[in-house]
C-alpha cells in the first residue's frame, strides 16, 4: 500500500536510502553544474533504454461534429425538428397559391433555432475540451 510522505520525509529518504543529492546526480549521470553532456543529449535513445522515457503523447481532441451530433440527439430538439417538417408540409399543401411563396418561412425559422441552439452547445463543449 502507497503511503504518503511529507516534504522532510522525502528529503530524509533522500539523505539516508538513496545517498544524498550528489548520489543521486551520479547514478542519473548528471552535472549538477552543467546539466547533461552533449552526448547525451544526442543519445536520447540510451537514456531512455537506461530511465525511461517522460515523452506523453498530445491528448486526442473530439472533433467538433461529434459534439454537433451529440448537441442533436437531443429529445426536445427531435421534435422540433418534426415539428418544422409538419409545419413546412401543412403550410405548403394547404395555402393558396399566393401565400405558397412564404408559407415554408415558419417551418425554416423552427429549422434556424434548432440549428443554432445545436452550434452554441457544440461549440462550447468543444472548447472546453479543446
Amino acid at each position: 500500500m502507497y503511503k504518503s510522505r511529507t516534504f522532510d520525509e522525502e528529503l530524509e529518504f533522500i539523505k539516508t536510502k538513496l545517498g544524498g543529492v550528489d548520489e543521486v546526480l551520479k547514478h542519473l549521470k548528471v552535472d549538477p553544474k552543467v546539466g547533461l553532456s552533449d552526448t547525451d543529449i544526442q543519445d536520447h535513445a540510451k537514456r531512455d533504454s537506461q530511465f525511461g522515457s517522460n515523452y506523453k503523447p498530445p491528448p486526442t481532441v473530439t472533433p467538433f461534429c461529434t459534439f454537433f451530433l451529440g448537441a442533436m440527439d437531443d429529445f426536445m430538439l427531435r421534435i422540433l425538428l418534426v415539428c418544422a417538417c409538419v409545419s413546412i408540409i401543412v403550410d405548403m399543401s394547404l395555402s393558396t397559391p399566393d401565400h405558397r411563396k412564404t408559407a415554408w418561412i415558419e417551418g425554416c425559422a423552427i429549422f434556424n433555432a434548432v440549428f443554432v441552439v445545436s452550434m452554441v452547445g457544440s461549440y462550447n463543449d468543444w472548447a472546453k475540451d479543446v
